[in-house]
Protein backbone atom coordinates (compact mmCIF):
# COMPACT_ATOMS: atom_id res chain seq x y z
CA UNK A 1 0.00 0.00 0.00
CA UNK A 2 1.56 3.31 -0.99
CA UNK A 3 0.96 6.36 1.15
CA UNK A 4 0.77 9.73 -0.54
CA UNK A 5 3.25 12.23 0.84
CA UNK A 6 0.63 14.85 1.65
CA UNK A 7 -1.41 12.58 3.92
CA UNK A 8 -0.56 12.93 7.60
CA UNK A 9 -1.06 9.73 9.53
CA UNK A 10 0.13 11.07 12.86
CA UNK A 11 -2.70 9.66 14.96
CA UNK A 12 -4.22 6.23 15.34
CA UNK A 13 -7.58 7.61 14.21
CA UNK A 14 -6.16 8.96 10.97
CA UNK A 15 -4.41 5.65 10.33
CA UNK A 16 -7.61 3.68 10.96
CA UNK A 17 -9.62 5.95 8.67
CA UNK A 18 -6.97 5.79 5.93
CA UNK A 19 -6.83 2.00 6.17
CA UNK A 20 -10.61 1.68 6.00
CA UNK A 21 -10.98 4.04 3.06
CA UNK A 22 -8.04 2.58 1.15
CA UNK A 23 -9.63 -0.86 1.37
CA UNK A 24 -13.08 0.52 0.42
CA UNK A 25 -14.95 -0.89 3.39
CA UNK A 26 -17.60 0.78 5.51
CA UNK A 27 -17.73 1.11 9.26
CA UNK A 28 -20.88 -1.00 9.12
CA UNK A 29 -19.00 -3.83 7.38
CA UNK A 30 -16.20 -3.68 9.97
CA UNK A 31 -18.82 -3.76 12.74
CA UNK A 32 -20.52 -6.79 11.19
CA UNK A 33 -17.16 -8.56 10.85
CA UNK A 34 -15.63 -7.65 14.22
CA UNK A 35 -18.42 -6.68 16.60
CA UNK A 36 -16.75 -3.29 17.22
CA UNK A 37 -19.67 -0.84 17.08
CA UNK A 38 -19.96 1.75 14.33
CA UNK A 39 -20.22 4.41 17.01
CA UNK A 40 -16.91 3.35 18.52
CA UNK A 41 -15.23 3.03 15.12
CA UNK A 42 -16.30 6.58 14.33
CA UNK A 43 -14.95 7.83 17.66
CA UNK A 44 -11.64 6.05 17.05
CA UNK A 45 -11.29 7.53 13.57
CA UNK A 46 -12.02 11.03 14.86
CA UNK A 47 -9.58 10.58 17.78
CA UNK A 48 -12.34 11.22 20.30
CA UNK A 49 -11.48 8.06 22.21
CA UNK A 50 -8.86 5.34 22.01
CA UNK A 51 -9.83 1.74 21.25
CA UNK A 52 -9.67 -0.92 23.92
CA UNK A 53 -7.08 -3.65 23.54
CA UNK A 54 -9.87 -6.04 22.52
CA UNK A 55 -11.03 -3.62 19.81
CA UNK A 56 -7.45 -3.23 18.53
CA UNK A 57 -7.08 -7.01 18.33
CA UNK A 58 -10.39 -7.37 16.47
CA UNK A 59 -9.54 -4.60 14.00
CA UNK A 60 -6.05 -6.00 13.39
CA UNK A 61 -7.48 -9.47 12.77
CA UNK A 62 -10.00 -7.97 10.35
CA UNK A 63 -7.26 -6.29 8.30
CA UNK A 64 -4.79 -9.16 8.85
CA UNK A 65 -2.19 -6.78 10.27
CA UNK A 66 -0.18 -6.60 13.49
CA UNK A 67 -0.60 -3.95 16.13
Amino acid sequence: MSIEKNIELDTLGKRLQFLRKSTSVTQKFIFESTGVSQSNLSKYERDITQPTSDAIISICQFYKISA
